[in-house]
């Protein structure tokens, strides 16, 4: 599985900090768009976390922006948007930090506690869950249609992220942990 894209470019930039490298660059480093790669690092450079410097592009000529780490603040990647403007906290951080400190709740209990800060689905609550459950994080300990969860692994601060509807990733270990498999008749 791959990290995600905010992700690759940080760690690539983490490793050649004095290094100054362009969108065409980071893009051949990690197989993403040349223009995404621009977008994400625009972002970047408005936070405050790149420097930039225009130089000679060796095969055509032309200035190009590259950029290289000035701010590190730590492995994960700032979740900033292209304006450098912080991205609100996604709500299975806020749903994972919650199950870390009640370590065993009800899907009540659990909206009831992330909805005093912040506005959470019923349903979304209980996918992430089920998906957690799968994947061996929570065990349930009530019923199918009245669950009851015990956290049993935790493995980090980082939440555990629900992909494609099919699969658990978790960030602190960097493994797909649960992967649904389909059966011929899918």
């Amino acid at each position: 599985m791959r990290k995600p894209r905010r992700q690759q470019i940080w760690d690539i930039l983490r490793q050649q900090k004095t290094v100054f490298l362009s969108a065409n660059t980071l893009a051949g480093k990690t197989g993403i768009n040349p223009k995404n790669v621009a977008t994400l690092m625009l972002g970047l450079e408005k936070a405050g976390y790149v420097e930039v410097l225009k130089q000679r592009d060796v095969f055509t000529g032309k200035l190009v922006k590259t950029w290289r780490l000035l701010k590190d603040c730590g492995v994960d990647a700032p979740r900033i948007d292209r304006h450098g403007q912080p991205l609100p906290e996604t709500l299975s951080s806020v749903a994972w930090r919650t199950i870390k400190i009640l370590k065993s709740f009800g899907l009540d209990e659990l909206q009831v506690h992330i909805g005093m800060s912040h506005t959470i689905a019923r349903s979304t609550l209980r996918h992430y869950t089920a998906w957690l459950a799968k994947a061996g994080y929570l065990k349930n300990t009530g019923t199918a249609n009245r669950p009851h969860y015990v956290l049993v692994k935790n493995t980090g601060g980082r939440a555990p992220q629900v992909w494609h509807i099919t699969e658990v990733y978790d960030p602190n270990t960097q493994a797909t942990v649960y992967k649904k498999e389909y059966s011929d008749d899918e």
